[in-house]
């Protein structure tokens, strides 16, 4: 049984105050325990750790220090504060090129026991970055940690189970909220754990319940958490097909309202003569469990079952009406020369891939296209409002389609420019989860590599000290983090002109020379702005762009025309429909496969395994 949870920490390296991080232990009184915490740059690494913290009473002081114990729900709750001083993050070794985060390890250890590791990572920032070290390459993976999170909590039974409850919003909320008797349930399970299989009503409906729990052999008891208390009669699910009725004593008669009562533990025998689970013995308090079982493996809380029918007279198979949620999709199309078509694939793969990844839950993901050939993101609310789904808020996921005119033309616009654009995109994220849905940005597509430069707009700007001239609509207060924080040209600030020059790099990390690709940076750019607002405002994103050189470009060996499937001649903005498949379908797949399985660490997709 696990000891430990895995959690990552990340920091940024100039703040001017110290980094401290709350960290809510739930289940131990650390008053007087033994406290600990190391960072190094990897597990097994010899010598000194490069930051090593021991427990401390001054609230000012660097180290582990127990700010308070409280009792939450009968348990003790310790709130233990991480603090690290300016000078010693400052004083951690860069790792990768520039604009890369530094990884390092962590392990922290309470009264002897390691109960929380992962990784230590040192964001890169724009602030107080004067002494960076300037020989390291420029890097374009861009990083997939968002900013410091305010905290967690780390949940410890007796001395075998360690659960880690972030404190924040995760990948399926927009799904898991639609249902609000399964949240619920859900937070009991997660905040509760008694060693014993949970009961989940089906449906909301308490009477009806699913548990991860025996089949049923005669004789055969096991205990059970109850999450909601029942109204009457009630039945249990344990597989699929089977399902009997609940008989509150060895006389089969029928339970009654309050005999399942939520938070106790009750025990349950399968009589195959009576075809029931019979309740044995009166309902337990949590607190009264002498041992723990196992840690509570709830059977799918989560799912949004919809009305919940039973064949041959409620024991036979299951049938449930389905909810359905839709995948919206703003922003443009990004292929030539089938504009209508490309534009309907991304939500036709998300919904697809979704259905794929929710078998038999009740919920049908659809569809829902809202992008259009030539569209900026500037038009992404107008697309939102449009949508029935959205604004009726049935849509679960809002993908945008980051189009290849914003970067060509409206990216660097006199009117708006990079400020514009970004802008859009960050008040549709606001808007996106203001309405209960999540949103998941996009990287764009590289132009034809074989071409020497890419159409520009006449008024192209980025770098406001250039514009003079009484251009009109010159955005002076260019203010958005993201845009002082590209590491493009520390010398020409982000002038579009060198942006636009052609480089040939290793753009995937494949570490082949051989495989290296021209490609432009002024993309590049973009792209990386892009993932610097997702890693700010923690979206998850799809990085067709690396998708589009790993999948396709690398692969061709004859850079003249083998590159003719995936570019035509005649627009070399953007690719055809092949380069276009070989980089949204697995980008897609594997972000709804990380969507079901609840990966809420993994936030860049790029199909790669």
């Amino acid at each position: 049984m696990a000891l430990t949870a895995r959690h990552d920490l990340s920091v940024w390296r100039n703040d001017d105050n110290a980094w401290e991080y709350q960290l809510k232990v739930r289940g131990a009184d650390l008053t007087n325990a033994g406290l600990a915490m190391q960072v190094r740059q990897g597990p097994d690494r010899p010598g000194a750790p490069l930051i090593d913290l021991l427990g401390t009473t001054n609230g000012n002081a660097q180290g582990l220090r127990v700010a308070g114990v409280s009792t939450v729900d009968g348990l003790p709750e310790t709130d233990l504060r991480i603090r690290i001083n300016k000078s010693t993050l400052q004083g951690l070794p860069y790792l990768g090129g520039v604009g890369d985060p530094s990884p390092f390890e962590y392990a922290l250890v309470l009264s002897g026991i390691t109960r929380m590791v992962g990784k230590f990572i040192v964001l890169p920032h724009t602030y107080g970055s004067d002494g960076a070290p300037a020989t390291r390459s420029v890097s374009g993976e861009g990083s997939s940690t968002g900013v410091p999170l305010a905290g967690a909590t780390l949940t410890i039974s007796g001395t075998e189970t360690t659960v880690l409850n972030l404190d924040g919003a995760d990948l399926l909320a927009p799904v898991v909220a639609q249902a609000n008797e399964q949240a619920a349930v859900a937070k009991v399970i997660t905040e509760t754990l008694v060693g014993a299989p949970a009961a989940t009503p089906i449906g909301g409906n308490a009477n009806d319940l699913l548990a991860n729990a025996p089949a049923g052999s005669t004789g055969a008891s096991f205990d059970l958490l109850i999450t909601a208390t029942n109204t009457g009669q009630s039945f249990l699910e344990t597989a699929p097909g089977f399902r009997r009725r609940i008989a509150r004593d060895g006389g089969g008669n029928d339970t009654l309202a309050g005999d399942l009562p939520q938070g106790k533990i009750v025990t349950l025998t399968y009589s195959a003569g009576g075809g029931s689970f019979i309740l044995t013995g009166p309902p337990r308090d949590v607190d009264g469990v002498d041992e723990l079982l196992e840690p509570v493996k709830p059977l799918d809380p989560a799912k949004p079952w919809g009305t919940v029918t039973y064949a041959n007279g409620g024991t036979g198979g299951r049938t449930t009406t389905t909810i359905t949620k839709y995948v919206t999709v703003v922003g443009s199309s990004n292929a030539y020369p089938d504009y209508v078509e490309a534009s309907r694939i991304p939500a036709t793969v998300a919904a697809a891939a979704l259905n794929d990844s929710f078998p038999g839950s009740g919920l049908v993901f659809e569809a829902d296209n809202r992008s259009a050939p030539g569209a900026p993101m500037a038009s992404m609310a107008s697309q939102l409002d449009a949508s029935a789904a959205f604004t009726a808020g049935n849509t679960a996921f809002v993908l945008t389609m980051f189009g290849m005119n914003d970067a060509r033309t409206l990216f660097y616009h006199a009117q708006g420019g990079i400020m514009a654009q970004l802008a859009a995109l960050e008040a549709g994220i606001r808007k996106v989860r203001a309405k209960g849905a999540e949103p998941v940005l996009n990287t764009i597509f590289p132009p034809d590599p074989r071409g020497s430069a890419i159409a520009l707009d006449p008024n192209w700007f980025a770098d406001t000290t250039d514009m003079g001239n009484g251009v009109s609509g010159a955005t002076s207060e260019m203010n958005f983090p993201a845009y002082h924080a590209a590491p493009v040209s520390p010398q020409n600030h982000m002038e579009p002109r060198l942006n636009q020059l052609l480089e040939v790099r290793d753009w995937t990390g494949h570490n082949d020379p051989a495989k290296n690709r021209t490609g432009y940076k002024r993309i590049w750019h973009v792209n990386h702005l892009v993932r610097l607002l997702a890693a700010r405002y923690n979206c998850a994103l799809l990085d067709f762009e690396w998708a589009s050189y790993r999948n396709a470009i690398e692969t061709v060996t004859n850079l003249g025309a083998g590159l003719d499937t995936y570019y035509d001649s005649g627009n070399p903005l953007h690719p055809n429909m092949p380069l276009y498949d070989a980089a949204v379908t697995p980008v897609i797949k594997q972000w709804a496969a990380a969507v079901a399985a609840g990966r809420t660490d993994r936030r860049v997709f790029t199909g790669a395994a």
